[in-house]
């Protein structure tokens, strides 16, 4: 797959060990987007200078990428840790929504600093409220893989399939893809959050003074 026409966040994030991102996108595939698909990359700002093939625009590198990738001819979404290959996916179908026909959609993708676990839901345009349940779940840690302190970028891109095989004939990638909001937030999960051992001692004095008082 060649990444075409990637969109980025205007400035890095810098990575903590408390570092959460939320991102929501609305978007349509056209009816024709057979071979069409709708990435969100997050990355290294150190990958950024790299070009992609034609397209003259800046494109990350596939180490330490991970990205959401909705896939029109299939009907799916997954999940991709270092490479554009999905580690997980998700048929779309099994849940009662379609990539294709130009229906709009809404997805919310979410990093819990807490649990490292990316969720991503979705639901067809019009439902009222964000799912509860995502449709797809996959551990990762930030932190594991950038190391902290590391400037991070997040972008949008149209991913085209270069060719491929149907009844023996080449196929170039074609369909548009249509993006009507896009927004994210990063957010610093408070120290005094974080898991830390319980003093057992501590527990006791307190009991004591409770009951003195």
């Amino acid at each position: 797959m060649l990444p075409h026409n990637l969109l980025v966040t205007s400035r890095p994030f810098k990575l903590s060990p408390g570092t959460s991102l939320s991102s929501y996108i609305a978007f349509s595939f056209s009816p024709n987007a057979t071979h069409t698909h709708l990435a969100l990359l997050l990355f290294s700002s150190k990958f950024l200078p790299l070009s992609g093939p034609g397209s003259g625009n800046p494109v990350p590198s596939e180490e330490r990428l991970v990205g959401v990738v909705f896939d029109a001819r299939a009907n799916n979404v997954g999940v991709c840790v270092g490479s554009v290959d999905p580690s997980v996916v998700r048929d779309l179908g099994s849940v009662g929504l379609a990539t294709g026909g130009g229906e709009k959609l809404r997805s919310w993708v979410d990093y819990d600093a807490s649990s490292k676990e990316l969720e991503v839901r979705v639901q067809k345009s019009g439902s009222e409220d964000r799912p509860y349940e995502p449709v797809l779940a996959h551990p990762v840690n930030f932190s594991r893989l950038w190391g902290d302190g590391a400037n991070l970028m997040l972008g949008i891109s149209s991913v085209s399939e270069s060719s491929s095989k149907d009844g023996g004939n080449d196929v170039v990638g074609s369909g548009n893809v249509n993006v009507f909001s896009w927004e994210y937030r990063v957010r610093e999960l408070p120290s005094s959050m974080h898991s830390m051992p319980v003093d057992p001692s501590a527990c006791h004095v307190g009991q004591q003074g409770r009951h003195v008082g």
